[in-house]
């Protein structure tokens, strides 16, 4: 058990240097190519990436235990994730509790401070779970017919890319699905 616990936290330490250079947003190309992917999804314009969050399921902690318990009633990290139409991870910001809302997450993630000061040109997109902002752009709640539903579509076509991601990195690392040993 030592052994794995040594692996496992070498292998973390080892992502963990990697991260900061791997995942960069908005990405490794330029802006222009970003926006490109993700308007041929579904026509939207300068959409430069999509966020969601997601629960990764954790033993509960001996401190501040009620704070991890997501509204799933499952301990949990909730980890904000960024992706753009390639489905290439763009942020991730994963140190929240559980029971943290989404919204609560992207307020305060130093991302969204960098959109707030107009350090990138382009738009996020986000579910319901997110305030519509001038650069974070989520559906209507109830959309009137025509151009409200349209626009809608467009949005949830594309935030589908989020989805996708958040989908594709939990089948390859099935420990973010469940726990499969206890530490």
């Amino acid at each position: 058990k030592a052994t794995v616990c040594r692996a496992v936290r070498n292998v973390t330490v080892a992502l963990k240097r990697l991260l900061y250079s791997s995942v960069v947003f908005p990405g490794h190309r330029p802006t222009r190519f970003i926006k490109e992917g993700c308007h041929k999804i579904a026509g939207f314009p300068g959409v430069i990436g999509c966020t969601d969050g997601t629960h990764i399921p954790i033993i509960a902690p001996s401190v501040n235990e009620g704070d991890y318990v997501n509204r799933k009633s499952f301990h949990s990290i909730n980890v904000q994730i960024i992706c753009d139409a390639a489905n290439i991870i763009t942020n991730v910001e994963a140190k929240w509790p559980g029971s943290v809302h989404d919204s609560q997450i992207f307020r305060e993630c130093t991302l969204s401070t960098k959109f707030g000061h107009g350090e990138f040109t382009g738009y996020l997109l986000g579910d319901r779970g997110y305030p519509c902002l001038p650069y974070l752009l989520t559906p209507y709640p109830d959309p009137e017919p025509g151009p409200q539903q349209r626009y809608n579509l467009a949005n949830c076509r594309t935030r589908a890319r989020i989805e996708m991601t958040i989908g594709m990195l939990k089948a390859r690392f099935q420990c973010l699905q469940r726990l499969r040993v206890t530490p």
